[in-house]
């Protein structure tokens, strides 16, 4: 599974690697996600398109409209991706 995971990780842009590795640190709940209420439009677009990237490769699930899901499996993928970054501080 994880060799699956990681071939869609690498087809992703850096900055929605960056969401997506952020995004591993929430617990295995609902991540209610308020998009809608950025003001600032260049960020805005970015996590409008990271969140549709992730969705496309069923990285991230959308239950309803703002609130996210992670498989386990796929938020372990993401805290290793976030560990190995070397930003991660």
């Amino acid at each position: 599974m994880a060799e699956a995971i990681a071939l869609s990780w690498d087809t992703l842009d850096e900055n929605t690697q960056a969401i997506g590795m952020c995004l591993g640190v929430f617990a295995l709940a609902p991540i209610y996600l308020a998009l809608g209420r950025i003001e600032d439009d260049e960020v805005s677009e970015v996590l409008d398109t990271a969140i549709g990237d992730l969705e496309n490769l069923h990285l991230l699930k959308g239950a309803k409209s703002g609130v996210y899901s992670l498989h386990p499996l796929v938020r372990e993928f993401l805290q290793i991706k976030l560990r190995e970054y070397p930003e991660a501080d």
